[in-house]
């Protein structure tokens, strides 16, 4: 009887592991965006689109012309240059020791696989899914009419929330990867700067960075850019519950990517000046989006494993009942 209890625990606890993540992860995923990319084959892309982004760090266009060796701080080491960058308020020391360069805020606004939409903030299912990027380090600066920013050890976290109360700005940041109405939520996706894929300029043929995760471009003159970063996910501790299905490594940046440099996913964006706030402050995000390939949950695990519960159970009976022909 003992084996047979013990059996028994082994086979619920093995439920309840299964299922525990699946009640963590939220339903936009499960809901939405897993039934689209089941429906595609086994993989697509998805599309998150932001609005109400708002992220801090304005150049000096007074600022060096070329910056190297590429390392965290190579900006903040130079003499005599003034301050090259600008960081929002609110910006905190990062893993690497030195001052964080770039944050941001924003929310989803929608979700699309394979150029159709399946998710939209709020009215979709009452959800509200918000993100936040954080700990990015400037190693990189060109100057010119338009400005090349590199910078690594960037992340970001995406949360879903089922009391949406998104707000932004810069005022709300209570540590180096908390926003009271940003992370407030449940943490459901989670990734890591990508290196290799800046390995040249715009031009695809000076070099730069190898380790540069995020490329920024500001235009002094109008105040406005445009940038992208690359990302991995954590798929691991710390990371959230959508990570395995976008843990693909589809995404590349062309001929600006080192051999065999892939990513899982990549975030692009154009800015223009705040006009509620000073624009050495902060920047909104005037268009924004990102892009990864996902594959669809496993909705065969519990079938196998209630099968194989079942399975067990026989066994078990079939035993007793042969010890006890013996007896």
């Amino acid at each position: 009887m003992k084996s047979i209890r013990l059996l028994t625990a082994l086979v619920a606890a093995i439920l309840m592991g299964i299922g525990t993540p699946n009640a963590q992860a939220g339903t936009v995923f499960e809901d939405f965006i897993n039934p689209a990319v089941s429906a595609a084959g086994g993989q697509a892309e998805v599309e998150i689109f932001f609005d109400g982004f708002a992220n801090g760090t304005i150049y000096d266009p007074a600022g060096p012309g070329f910056v190297g060796p590429f390392s965290p701080g190579a900006l903040d080491a130079l003499a005599g240059s003034g301050a090259p960058n600008l960081p929002a308020p609110g910006a905190l020391p990062t893993t690497s020791g030195f001052g964080e360069d770039t944050w941001g805020v924003a929310r989803i606004s929608s979700i699309k696989v394979d150029g159709a939409t399946v998710w939209a903030d709020v009215i979709t299912d009452g959800k509200e899914l918000t993100f936040m990027f954080y700990n990015s380090v400037d190693i990189q600066l060109i100057n010119g009419p338009t400005q090349t920013i590199h910078a690594v050890d960037i992340r970001f976290d995406l949360y879903e929330d089922s009391t949406p109360d998104f707000l932004s700005g810069v005022h709300g940041r209570t540590g180096s990867s908390t926003y009271t109405t940003v992370t407030d939520g449940v943490k459901v996706l989670s990734a890591t700067g990508d290196a290799g894929h800046f390995a040249f300029l715009a031009d695809g043929i000076t070099p730069a960075s190898p380790t540069a995760e995020f490329e920024n471009l500001f235009t002094p003159a109008s105040t406005r850019g445009e940038g992208e970063a690359f990302f991995e996910v954590v798929n691991g501790p710390g990371g959230g519950a959508w990570d395995p299905f976008f843990d693909t490594n589809t995404i590349t940046n062309g001929v600006r990517s080192a051999p065999g440099a892939t990513a899982d996913v990549r975030v692009e964006f154009s800015s223009e000046p705040n006009t509620g706030a000073p624009f050495s402050f902060i920047l909104e995000i005037e268009s924004s989006s990102a892009q990864a390939s996902a594959i669809p949950m496993p909705s065969a695990v519990w079938q196998g494993l209630i099968g194989m519960s079942l399975l067990l159970g026989v066994g078990v009976m079939r035993r007793r009942r042969a010890l006890a022909s013996v007896e």
